[in-house]
């Protein structure tokens, strides 16, 4: 472990891309029943972030590419208040690689409930690594409980090294995968995706740091729509195929009603992928993510079998050919000149429709941040936990 590593090309993105309009940050929030012993919650929280040491260290420019610098001094607090839960979120602002930490930390506590804010940069973790982040919380926190203050874990002297996925490819197979990302990249290149709105506008001041929405959307299953999930674990199609063909079919649906969109334009609809490895699967903090881009023209949106069908195929195919690398490879070849990246996403955005990322596996997998589990004697248990988006003020949604 060195005292600075070089970011990997997704980190170098994510902290290029990051705007006011759209913040490379996103929110982690935890609800708890029962009585929290905060001496020992805050002592838990601070032996997490000991073993992640990247949630404290600061970006600092070497031969003009952002490189992770470990600093001691700025290690993320907890900031504790006597106050009922009320579901607003007290964290606001942009995260600041350059002066601040990449996790900023909030708990309001009353009688027996609690609610636990964890806003995370996105160079830093990603929704997968902010879940098992709280899950090693929860587990820190029951040792102190039981008052083991040696957790096992040592505390690590250095930021680890990371190899990008494709590095990690035999060279047969690099070779093998030219053509398909030629392929991918050229369509993406020559295809132009259409936007929700006509007209976009980005805030024009940070002042709007202060107005920060967050959207919450809650979902109740009628019987009906139970049945239809029990049939379609019949059928070879996936979870997550049966929601991008809906999402899909409600924009299509909701363009077609636009006076500035023609039937020939293209959707496309940028899909996270997880690309962690059986090693990596648990760890945090890291950002191991990269994205496929799904191309499908208006007038095709309207066939609901037609569509399900090619969805499924091609990201049958995504995954079978780890097709999330050729985004990694994109990142690769422009930070290979410093500041290439950032001047290439300044003036060529990513052209995309909107973002698919199914985080409801995720927190389905949070082992211990199940509801059913108690956390200590006193029956502190976590009632539900769930990941908000920042809305700024002046973004079309």
């Amino acid at each position: 472990m060195a005292a600075t590593r070089r970011f990997t090309a997704f980190e170098e993105y994510m902290l290029c891309d990051d705007t006011l309009a759209h913040p490379m940050t996103f929110l982690l929030r935890a609800d708890f029943h029962g009585r929290i012993q905060i001496p020992k919650f805050k002592a838990a929280f601070q032996e997490v972030v000991g073993r992640n040491p990247i949630l404290w260290a600061r970006v600092i420019r070497r031969k003009g590419h952002p490189t992770w610098c470990l600093n001691t001094s700025r290690r993320p607090g907890l900031q504790t208040h006597s106050a009922s839960p009320n579901g607003d979120c007290p964290l606001r602002g942009d995260i600041n690689l350059e002066h601040d930490p990449g996790l900023r930390a909030s708990l309001h506590h009353s009688g027996r409930a609690a609610q636990l804010w964890l806003q995370f940069h996105h160079s830093c973790c990603d929704g997968i690594a902010g879940v098992a982040f709280l899950r090693e919380l929860i587990a820190a926190y029951r040792l102190k409980l039981d008052g083991n203050n040696v957790s096992g874990h040592a505390i690590p002297s250095g930021l680890p090294d990371r190899r990008c996925a494709w590095a990690e490819l035999p060279c047969l197979r690099k070779a093998r995968r030219i053509t398909k990302d030629f392929l991918r990249i050229a369509a993406f290149a020559r295809r132009r995706a259409v936007s929700l709105t006509a007209v976009t506008t980005e805030p024009q001041s940070p002042a709007v740091d202060s107005s920060t929405a967050f959207l919450e959307a809650r979902l109740s299953l009628t019987t009906g729509m139970r049945d239809a999930l029990r049939h379609a674990q019949t059928v070879p199609v996936t979870i997550n195929d049966l929601l991008l063909r809906d999402i899909y079919v409600a924009v299509g649906q909701w363009l077609r009603t636009r006076t500035f969109v023609r039937h020939n334009d293209w959707v496309r609809v940028a899909v996270a992928m997880n690309m962690r490895n059986t090693g990596t699967r648990g760890s945090a903090c890291r950002n191991d993510v990269s994205m496929v881009f799904l191309d499908r023209r208006v007038s095709a949106l309207a066939d609901r079998r037609s569509l399900l069908r090619s969805l499924s195929e091609e990201m049958s195919a995504v995954k079978r050919h780890r097709m999330g690398l050729t985004m990694l490879r994109v990142l690769n070849w422009l930070r290979a000149v410093p500041l290439n990246m950032a001047r290439t996403l300044t003036w060529m955005p990513a052209d995309t429709t909107l973002v698919f990322s199914n985080l409801g596996a995720v927190a389905a997998d949070a082992g211990a941040a199940r509801p059913e589990v108690g956390i200590d004697p006193n029956n502190l248990t976590l009632e539900r936990m769930g990941f908000w988006v920042p809305i700024r003020a002046g973004t079309p949604i």
